[in-house]
């Protein structure tokens, strides 16, 4: 029964007949004329035939809306995972913009990152020393840049790179006051301190003043240490604002409290901690701080100002 209520052809005929020729029989009783006994059979079996092709449509259009149902929850459930997982990406595409834009805001160009990473992804070297090495110093870099975040960066010893790059990167100023015990004339003379030189006159040739004040123990005297006016003479050649600082012209409250710093751009002093020692070895550096933020390198900008004008100005004999 279930086959020929979905549409059997051969249960069709059978019902169209069987209507046609019950409605001819009861025409033929009621003495009714043969032409109208055939058309009144022709449309009661058409209507019984009519009334199961629509059944049949009706139920194939049930089956179709119960199928469609079905895909439908499929492609629901298909979309929303593809929509849950372009949402994660739009997520953390949207953490890598605001993180890109973020450096960029802070003044530093993103292709050295990219360049960074590339030449990280494209390191060719399949040694673990070389490997070790650059993830060595990618995180000496990570953290140098956190801790200069939080205020205050250090290194054991002293850091050239530092020295140099800032020196490089100066646009403002750059003030000094150099210890004889750190700054001594061996240092001048070395590769590091004729490289430093150079960046300082690279510097004023960028309109970035130079000041420095050289504190010694006693005053410089032409004939008993010619090495130190010729090494004031080589700074004043460079165009630098060369001073000297005499023990009995040092400000009290920094008498006992003497460092060797150097301040760039008003916003970041790098200080020298000499190591100390027995005999002559002047020069030894212990360790190395970067100072930033507002405050303490307004500090280390009110010392460099009192010890300034308290200092002499270099003058030629």
């Amino acid at each position: 029964m279930a086959d020929f209520n979905h549409g059997s052809y051969a249960w069709r005929i059978v019902v169209t007949a069987v209507a046609g020729g019950a409605s001819f029989a009861l025409t033929n009783l009621a003495d009714q004329d043969l032409f109208i006994q055939l058309a009144l059979s022709i449309f009661v079996g058409g209507f019984v035939l009519l009334t199961q092709l629509l059944h049949d449509v009706e139920n194939r259009l049930d089956a179709a809306d119960l199928q469609r149902e079905r895909i439908g929850s499929e492609v629901v459930r298909q979309t929303d995972e593809v929509r849950t997982v372009i949402r994660a990406g739009i997520s953390e595409l949207g953490e890598t913009t605001e993180l890109l834009s973020a450096i960029m805001r802070s003044g530093f160009e993103p292709d050295d990152l990219i360049g960074l990473l590339r030449g990280i992804a494209e390191l060719r070297s399949g040694t673990p020393l070389v490997s070790a090495f650059v993830s060595d110093q990618v995180a000496r870099l990570g953290d140098l840049v956190k801790d200069i975040g939080q205020g205050v960066a250090e290194y054991q010893g002293e850091d050239r790179d530092w020295l140099l790059g800032f020196t490089k990167n100066a646009v403002a100023s750059i003030d000094a006051v150099s210890l004889r015990v750190v700054d001594s004339q061996a240092f001048w003379s070395s590769e590091l301190g004729t490289r430093y030189l150079t960046l300082q006159k690279e510097a004023i040739a960028r309109k970035v003043p130079v000041r420095r004040v050289f504190v010694f123990d006693q005053p410089p005297a032409r004939r008993s240490e010619p090495g130190l006016l010729r090494l004031y003479a080589q700074h004043a050649d460079l165009g630098i604002e060369v001073r000297y600082l005499l023990p009995d012209a040092i400000p009290a409250t920094r008498r006992n409290d003497l460092r060797d710093f150097i301040i760039f751009d008003r916003a970041l002093c790098y200080e020298s901690t000499p190591a100390s020692h027995v005999g002559n070895f002047d020069g030894v550096i212990q360790s190395t701080r970067l100072i930033v933020g507002d405050q303490p390198v307004k500090e280390w900008r009110d010392r460099f100002g009192e010890l300034w004008d308290a200092a002499r100005p270099f003058v030629r004999f």
